[in-house]
């Protein structure tokens, strides 16, 4: 049974970077908005420059590849809290054996 001091000390540092990860790729949630309401603001203000025909196909493309980009930053966003919930499960099971570890050693000193 090996010391896994080294092993939970590059967890905890991984989950560090994949907690502050996480918390950029849901900021980004706010920019989704953000370019929602220009790109709605745009498409307002290009009604007088576009035909009625291709206000709607643009408004739809705008929306279609909004959607897209959501659905990409959700599905970042459950992988890599999947990610810190594995590392958190590895993370236990570590500092359980490292504790027997550590108190076997303290055993066999005396």
């Amino acid at each position: 049974m090996p010391c896994y001091c080294n092993d939970i000390s590059n967890i905890n540092k991984d989950i560090q970077i994949l907690n502050r990860m996480l918390a950029k790729v849901n900021s980004l949630s706010n920019n989704d908005a953000s370019q929602t309401s220009l790109l709605t603001r745009l498409s307002s203000n290009a009604r007088s420059a576009a035909t009625p025909d291709n206000i709607h196909a643009l408004t739809e493309k705008s929306s279609n590849l909004n959607n897209r980009i959501a659905n990409n930053r959700e599905s970042m966003s459950r992988r890599i809290t999947t990610e810190i919930n594995t590392l958190k499960t590895r993370l236990t099971s570590l500092r359980t054996a490292d504790e027997r570890y550590h108190d076997l050693l303290l055993m066999k000193g005396r």
